[in-house]
């Protein structure tokens, strides 16, 4: 069974001033933070920019890697290990391809014929997502936004956002590109989980919003 409006979640790192990053890189690699990022991902696919996926350098493992660009697209560029699309209906589809493809593996797995290599690859990859995910509290069966800020801003203008996990790190940045402001009147935070990093002298909270119900 196909399902239907899975919850879209972006994740990201901000500082006070809502800076995501510069020349294309983090601010800050906190330990905890990309601690939290891979239980929450793991398993799940994930959907990026071009530039994120160059700043990241590889396809991350255990989820589906979606990117998105028009230009990779209409030039024909293909990435090993990720599915290029050009736009974020096409991903949000592809993504939720993907959850219902593990939904029948988990659930079913010896009524669902394999019909290809690629689906014999994503059929593996969930088999193993679930097997992490049992003792895993953080992940849920979601899409992912992960970057960059136009994405960002963009996924939130087209209101197909249903929960933002940002991780806001207590001190300003000197970055430039930033994240956008959440309208008081249309987010709720559910959780907040303050942290330590010694290694970087910061402190941070993990913060869960929700979208309200109009």
């Amino acid at each position: 069974m196909q399902i239907s409006n899975p919850r879209v979640t972006i994740i990201a790192a901000i500082s006070q001033n809502r800076g995501l990053g510069k020349n294309n890189q983090l601010l800050w690699k906190i330990p905890q933070d990309l601690s939290f990022f891979k239980k929450v991902t793991s398993g799940s696919p994930i959907i990026m920019g071009n530039k994120t996926y160059y700043s990241i350098g590889r396809p991350l493992p255990n989820r589906l890697n979606i990117v998105l660009s028009r230009t990779l697209v209409q030039h024909n560029i293909k990435i090993d290990g990720c599915e290029v699309v050009s736009s974020i209906k096409d991903a949000i589809a592809l993504a939720t391809n993907y959850l219902t493809l593990r939904k029948l593996t988990h659930f079913e797995p010896s009524e669902q014929p394999i019909d290809s290599k690629e689906e014999s690859i994503i059929l593996a990859t969930h088999q193993l997502a679930e097997h992490n995910r049992l003792s895993n509290p953080y992940i849920e069966p979601e899409i992912f936004i992960i970057g960059g800020a136009q994405i960002y801003a963009n996924a939130l203008k087209n209101n197909i956002v249903d929960r933002v996990l940002l991780t806001e790190i207590h001190q300003t940045s000197d970055a430039d590109v930033f994240f956008p402001v959440l309208e008081e009147n249309q987010w709720q935070e559910v959780w907040r989980e303050s942290h330590f990093d010694e290694q970087n002298n910061l402190s941070f909270d993990f913060v869960d919003y929700r979208k309200l119900t109009q």
